[in-house]
C-alpha cells in the first residue's frame, strides 16, 4: 500500500492501523506499506495507492488492475479507522452487506429517501453477481450502512426487520 504523502502524520497513523486490524481477523491476507519518502515509481505488481481527495471515501471492490496502483480515496474527513477498513474491504472484493441477494430477509431499504446520486449504493445483487461466502447477514457489520445513511429527507434509507 502507498499512502499520498499529503496526510498528515495523524491521518497516516490512523490509514496505517486499518491493515493491522484486517490481518488480525484476515490472517491470509498480508499488507505492506511503503515508508514515508518512499514512491513506488516503477514498481509493477499490484498494490493499493490510498490518494487523499478533497472530497469523498471510495474503492473499486476487489482487483481492478493486472499491475500496478489501484485507487482507494479518503477524504481527510474519511480517516477513520472504520471508514478506512470499510474501504480496504471493498479492495478486497467485498460488496456491501445490504446489496446481498437476501437482503430482503433482514432490512427495507426505502429508495425514495435515498439521495439521486446514491441509488447505485443501495443496488440488490444477485446470486450470480455476488457471494456471501456462506456468511449469515449481519446488521451490524462494517459493510452494512446506518440506517439513515445517503439520506435526501432525514428519513430512513434502511429500516431493519424484527425476527
Amino acid at each position: 500500500m502507498f499512502l499520498d504523502p499529503e496526510y498528515n502524520d495523524d491521518e497516516r497513523k490512523v490509514i496505517e492501523m486499518a491493515p493491522n486490524d484486517l490481518q488480525k481477523v484476515l490472517p491470509c491476507v498480508k499488507f505492506w506499506i511503503w515508508p514515508k519518502g518512499q514512491s513506488p515509481a516503477g514498481y509493477k505488481e499490484r498494490y493499493i495507492h490510498i490518494k487523499k481527495v478533497p472530497s469523498g471515501c471510495s474503492s473499486d471492490v476487489g482487483k481492478t488492475k493486472t499491475e500496478g496502483a489501484q485507487t482507494l480515496s479518503l477524504a481527510q474527513r474519511c480517516v477513520t479507522l472504520g471508514t478506512v477498513i470499510h474501504e480496504m474491504i471493498h479492495a478486497l472484493g467485498f460488496h456491501h452487506e445490504h446489496s446481498q441477494p437476501d437482503r430482503d430477509k433482514y432490512v427495507t431499504v426505502n429508495l425514495q429517501n435515498v439521495q439521486d446520486n446514491r441509488y447505485n449504493a443501495f443496488r440488490k445483487y444477485t446470486d450470480k453477481e455476488v457471494s456471501t461466502f456462506g456468511v449469515p447477514y449481519n446488521t451490524k457489520s462494517l459493510m452494512h450502512y446506518s440506517s439513515k445513511d445517503f439520506s435526501k429527507d432525514g428519513k430512513p434509507t434502511i429500516v431493519t426487520k424484527v425476527c
